[in-house]
Parts: C-alpha cells; sequence; structure tokens
C-alpha cells in the first residue's frame, strides 16, 4: 500500500471521526427537543384532565345531612354539560341526575339514590343536586368525550356499565 493511498485512507478516518463526533450532540439535541415537545403535550392534556376532574361543585355529605341523597358516597362533584346534570364521584364515576344524561348514556342513578325515611316508597329530593349541576356548566371537549370513553370501557370490563 502506497503512502499516498494510506494518507488519504487517515484523511477520510479523520473526517468521519469529526463528522460523527459533531453528529452524535446534534441527534441528542433532537431527541431532546422532540421529547421535550411530547413533555409539553402531555402535560398540557394532564393539566386539562385535573382541571376536568375537579370542576363543578364540590359536594360532600357532611355539608347536606340527611339530605345526602347517595348511598355508599361521601364527597363528589356536580356539574352540567349542555342539558345533562351530572354528579361525579371523587373517584372518577360520572350518574345522571336527569333524564337527558340518563339518554347520554351516564350510569343510572337508581344505584346509589338513598330512599327518603321521612316517605316510605320515595326517594331523597335530588332537586338541589340539578340546581347546583346548572350552575356549574362545563365546557366539553374532545379531551372529556375521550375520557369518558375510557371511563365507559373501564366499567365495562368491570360488569358495572350496561
Amino acid at each position: 500500500m502506497s503512502f499516498q493511498r494510506m494518507a488519504d485512507r487517515s484523511k477520510n478516518s479523520v473526517k468521519w471521526y469529526y463528522t460523527w463526533k459533531l453528529s452524535i450532540p446534534i441527534i441528542f439535541i433532537l431527541v431532546g427537543l422532540i421529547t421535550m415537545k411530547d413533555l409539553k403535550e402531555k402535560d398540557e392534556y394532564r393539566q386539562q384532565l385535573d382541571a376536568y376532574q375537579h370542576a363543578g361543585q364540590y359536594i360532600t355529605k357532611e355539608e347536606f345531612g340527611d339530605k345526602w341523597p347517595f348511598r355508599m358516597i361521601n364527597e363528589g362533584y356536580v356539574y352540567s354539560t349542555g342539558n345533562s346534570a351530572i354528579f361525579r364521584t371523587s373517584g372518577g364515576v360520572k350518574y345522571q341526575l336527569n333524564g337527558v344524561a340518563k339518554s347520554k348514556g351516564y350510569n343510572l342513578l337508581k344505584y346509589i339514590w338513598k330512599d327518603d325515611p321521612d316517605l316510605p316508597g320515595a326517594k331523597i329530593n335530588i332537586g338541589p343536586f340539578i340546581d347546583l349541576a346548572f350552575k356549574n356548566p362545563i365546557e366539553y371537549t374532545e379531551m372529556i368525550k375521550r375520557e369518558e370513553e375510557k371511563q365507559r370501557q373501564r366499567l365495562k370490563e368491570l360488569g358495572i356499565y350496561q
């Protein structure tokens, strides 16, 4: 092998060495930027989801006393989307408070609705909760639709949702 050929090969090796040496940080920077964008989108989604999960009027059994109409549930949120009045437990399960919400597929209230001890055969009045729900409307976004669909799927898998 001639000296010139070895020198050319050596120059090419040095050129490739520096090309790769410069390329690797550029690749890491690009991967970092892409990851940061994904993290930013996920963070925005989490913020929207958190805001949604805490949307509406927070209510507790303590504040309503004997007028609390729900069995086995001590707290939750009431809100409305459009004409649907909804009660959401702190665990995220949503129940209909009116017929419109029932027609949209929310869980039936009858499973958690307490009987009125003063009127045999009647249920505790949920009128005040419906009023509170309509005083606390939330915007129904695509993100909320996706989250509700995920919740329905989980409940169907558990055999809770019809």
